[in-house]
Order: structure tokens, then C-alpha cells, then sequence
């Protein structure tokens, strides 16, 4: 398993890592939850995915910002938010590192064996049965193939586990 500080470091944005240079704010719950869905939905052998607080990336580049803890909060929040809204359930971490002499928060979403993930009533932008796949560095409603390949990954990623 690579070490999130090298991917963080190295990788770009993906279908399992996501970068954002803030925190998400209450009134941004709703796009927290459809983040955490899109990334948890993404066709990928991986068993966590991870959006990463702190990180501003453009053209390539990335630039740090330091993040404190008692702005991110406790997980029990976010993992209740989740339950709440989101089904089958996802467990979330929340992990703390330093690069460049910057903390950053890291929301560590899995494992992810169970896919597709829903969410299972409306909440504010966001309707009920709406199913958010994350591909690349872009997040939207899954398609009816992508929904297929979801449950046949899900048998694949089961029998390794």
C-alpha cells in the first residue's frame, strides 16, 4: 500500500483522491456527501479513497495550506452525517499529516466493498436514489453501465478481500 503522503506528493487528483484547499463549511454539507458518495462509487480495486484537506493543485502544481484540527472537527460528525443520508453505510477516518510545514486533514473513506453507494433521502440539492461517480477529477450521476460494472467490481473486490 502506498503511503497517502506520497500520493498526496506525487499523484494528481484521481477517481480515489481528491484535493481541497479547505475545509468544508456547514452550508457545503451537502457537497462533502456527494464527494465522499462519488469517490466511494469510483471503479477502483482500492479499498479507501481520500479527500485531502489543505491542497490547492492547478496546472499540475500544488500549493499547502495549513489546517487546524479543531476546524475540521470530530469524525463522529462526519460519520453520522454520512449514516444519516448515505446507504449502504461508509465508514470514514479522519488521518492528520505534515508536508512543506503544513498540517493537512485527511478524510480516509472505506473500506469500499459495497458499492453502489446511494443516498437514501433528500437532502437540500440532492434527491433521494441520486448515485454520484467519480472519474478522473470529475464527479456525476452514474450511468446504467457504470452501475453494472459497480456490482461486478464489488464481486471482484470481495473475493480479495
Amino acid at each position: 500500500m502506498i503511503p497517502i503522503e506520497y500520493r498526496i506528493e506525487n499523484e494528481d487528483e484521481s477517481g480515489t483522491l481528491d484535493f481541497k484547499r479547505e475545509i468544508y463549511i456547514k452550508d457545503k454539507n451537502h457537497e462533502f456527501l456527494k464527494d465522499v458518495v462519488a469517490l466511494a462509487n469510483a471503479l477502483s480495486n482500492d479499498l479507501y479513497r481520500y479527500i485531502v484537506i489543505g491542497v490547492k493543485e492547478q496546472s499540475g502544481f500544488k500549493e499547502y495550506f495549513d489546517v487546524k484540527r479543531d476546524d475540521v472537527g470530530d469524525v463522529a460528525n462526519y460519520q453520522q452525517l454520512i449514516d444519516q443520508n448515505i446507504e449502504p453505510n461508509i465508514p470514514i477516518n479522519i488521518e492528520y499529516v505534515e508536508i512543506n510545514d503544513k498540517n493537512l486533514a485527511i478524510f480516509k473513506i472505506g473500506p469500499c466493498y459495497n458499492a453502489p453507494y446511494m443516498f437514501k433521502k433528500d437532502y437540500r440539492k440532492i434527491n433521494q436514489g441520486m448515485i454520484f461517480i467519480r472519474t478522473g477529477t470529475s464527479t456525476r450521476l452514474a450511468k446504467r453501465q457504470e452501475l453494472n460494472l459497480m456490482y461486478q467490481n464489488r464481486k471482484k473486490i470481495t473475493n480479495v478481500a
